[in-house]
């Protein structure tokens, strides 16, 4: 019998590459596009923020047994803080007989009720 000798392993190398004069290649320039691309803040994003400071103000200038933590800024812009439950969840997001554009189960300003989408495509299809 004869005994199977390993192979010696390759050698390593042990080459240093100088990263400081090799330059990598240059990307290709794209075509100048006439969209504006936003470089700053959002201003909707700023407006929603500052809306929620005004109804959080709002709340905390009143006698702590007189907050509700939900109304409307100016008469107009909803807003609640309260705790979601389940039965304002599905108010809010699933009310096929309400409005499609209701305010929010929390927070400020107005979303979708799907319920109320659904229902009214349903009868727009059997209407058809």
């Amino acid at each position: 019998m004869r005994a199977i000798q390993a192979a010696d392993p390759p050698a390593r190398s042990t080459a240093v590459i100088d990263c400081t004069t090799t330059s990598l290649p240059s990307m290709p320039k794209s075509a100048p596009s006439n969209t504006k691309r936003s470089s700053g803040v959002k201003p909707l994003k700023v407006l929603a923020a500052l809306l929620v400071v005004a109804a959080v103000v709002r709340e905390l200038r009143l006698p702590k047994e007189e907050r509700t933590w939900h109304g409307a800024l100016a008469g107009f812009v909803p807003y609640d803080f309260r705790k979601p439950t389940v039965e304002r969840l599905k108010a809010t997001f699933w009310n096929p007989d309400g409005a499609i554009i209701v305010d929010r189960a929390f927070g400020v300003g107005w979303t979708i009720n799907a319920g109320a989408v659904v229902a009214k495509a349903r009868s727009l299809a059997n209407n058809g």
